[in-house]
């Protein structure tokens, strides 16, 4: 784990406070929490607001004392390629700073038993002892936080994988050297711990779903963000609630539209338009996340005020589906942040998002792995854009151009600029009044240049373990990119390996992007 991750700035958290309670109770009473939240649900600053909350108490190894150490592991800073092994020995790693934090007194050594005969979970077990034994007097409470638990839940981690978990949170208590916890956060993939061919960890864990927050947490949320007398507060308050339904990232890119503007003289449809021209590529991930049965439901949503959740299992039953998933569908779209689950009834919610989907339904009712990745390759490479130029702004100014220029060579800016040229007199009869944006005219190659030059690196590097991370990740994306723009036909296992580059790109410079607030 990053040894700086727990020392960031408090955030505001905002309608959280029973939530976090509820995960920490959860997981003292069944071992593992299934912490479910669509993308920029707010997961991170749960998680985090969590770590900070447990880390306030303290503890010395020569008293007595029972203590709840959060150790939050970022499962985004595992390699692209990581194994079991480096699972676990995450964990140990995070573990042990984690205790030297809350601990006066600790110490640990690595164990290194196990590593001839390759037993990760033996490993981990016999350094767990090695943890318990540093904390001297202190039982000690580890609750194992898994930020992007996708990542340890794709193919790459086998079945074998799974069973260890399961063994070591279930099975006998020999296994247990430390009372331990596991709260995993994510989405649609956590489905997969409940599945039949996998061990049923889901079957044991509590599940607890991130949902949107209230009206007044968004009232809340506007008096601390924005400026303006209270007046304008409520204004900023009922319009951000209305469009977004409370989900906690889509509020945060309102309120940062919004500040500093007086709402009254400003057409709202102009400011919505604008969030949605530059977040279209999250409603389009919620979109494509969304199970088969989640998406028959929110069509159907489409053209009724609500449904029960008997009008669900009928839905899914004439469609042909699993009707008896009719609860786990409902929660679906309630953690996307799309839906509300009131009076034993959910209705839509985030008028955004459903202004968005009932105008691209039809575009999105066909698309398969090959188009997702591609939409997923255009997200990510207009994020890249945007990032490096907002960044190179920010760190040069009036010089962030000439900068570009500098890093690239005057041959390769020729050639942008003509692409630029190009494209004014290919489309001279538009009406649009300015000019392709330079950004745009450069190929992923070229951001990828800019971004690990040494001159500007200093600014990228903290979304970043180091330069080989990211060009592990571009390394994943470009031959993708280039094939198939050229309509070449591009194996599946390098369209998966794309797909989940181009994922932990987006999901590593929103995080970034972060005002600080909420993810």
């Amino acid at each position: 784990m990053d040894k700086n991750s727990n020392s960031k700035q408090s955030t505001l958290c905002v309608g959280r406070d029973q939530l976090i309670n509820d995960v920490v109770r959860a997981a003292k009473k069944h071992g593992a929490v299934l912490l479910f939240g669509g993308r920029q649900s707010g997961k991170t600053t749960l998680l985090r607001k969590l770590t900070e909350v447990l880390s306030m108490k303290k503890a010395n190894v020569g008293t007595l004392a029972s203590l709840d150490v959060p150790v939050y592991v970022d499962l985004m800073r595992l390699p692209i390629e990581a194994t079991s092994t480096d699972f676990f020995s995450f964990l140990i790693a995070a573990a042990a700073a984690q205790c030297a934090r809350q601990i006066d007194g600790f110490t640990f050594s690595y164990s290194n038993e196990s590593e001839c005969s390759g037993d990760s979970l033996t490993q981990f077990i016999s350094n767990l002892e090695i943890i318990g034994r540093g904390c001297g007097e202190v039982d000690i409470h580890l609750m194992f936080l898994l930020d992007e638990a996708k990542r340890i839940l794709n193919d790459r981690f086998t079945r074998g994988f799974q069973d260890n978990l399961f063994a070591l949170l279930y099975g006998e208590s020999e296994l247990r050297p430390v009372y331990l916890s596991f709260v995993f956060a994510g989405a649609q993939h956590l489905y997969k711990l409940s599945e039949d061919s996998t061990s049923p960890i889901g079957s044991r864990a509590a599940p607890i779903t991130i949902n949107n927050l209230s009206k007044d947490d968004v009232a809340t949320y506007c008096r601390h963000s924005l400026n303006g007398d209270e007046s304008n507060q409520g204004i900023y308050a009922d319009f951000v609630y209305a469009e977004t339904g409370g989900h906690a990232g889509l509020m945060t890119r309102f309120v940062d539209e919004l500040s500093g503007t007086l709402i009254t003289a400003l057409d709202t449809e102009t400011i919505s338009e604008i969030v949605l021209s530059r977040n279209r590529g999250l409603l389009d991930n919620w979109i494509g996340s969304l199970t088969p049965e989640a998406l028959c439901v929110a069509t159907a949503l489409c053209n009724v005020q609500n449904l029960s959740l008997g009008d669900v299992a009928q839905r899914l039953f004439n469609a042909r589906l699993n009707q008896f998933t009719a609860s786990r569908v409902i929660d679906e779209l309630c953690y996307t942040g799309v839906a509300l689950f009131l009076e034993k009834r959910v209705l839509p919610a985030n008028q955004l998002f459903w202004s968005y989907f009932k105008s691209s339904l039809v575009a999105h009712s066909g698309e398969g792995k090959t188009h997702e990745t591609w939409r997923l390759i255009e997200e990510a490479e207009l994020l890249l854009r945007d990032v490096v130029l907002r960044t190179y702004v920010a760190a040069f100014g009036y010089s962030a151009l000439p900068t570009m220029r500098k890093i690239l060579g005057d041959k390769t800016w020729e050639k942008i600029l003509e692409i630029q040229e190009k494209s004014a007199k290919q489309y001279r009869l538009s009406r649009q009044p300015d000019s392709r944006d330079i950004m745009s005219c450069m190929y992923i190659g070229d951001l990828q240049a800019l971004i690990i030059s040494n001159v500007a690196w200093t600014h990228f590097k903290s979304r970043f373990r180091d330069k080989r991370e990211f060009e592990d990740i571009i390394k994943a994306i470009a031959p993708v990119r280039n094939d198939r723009a050229h309509f070449s036909v591009v194996p599946e296992k390098e369209l998966e390996r794309c797909r989940i580059a181009c994922d932990d790109l987006i999901v590593l410079f929103e995080r970034s992007d972060d005002p600080g607030t909420v993810e």
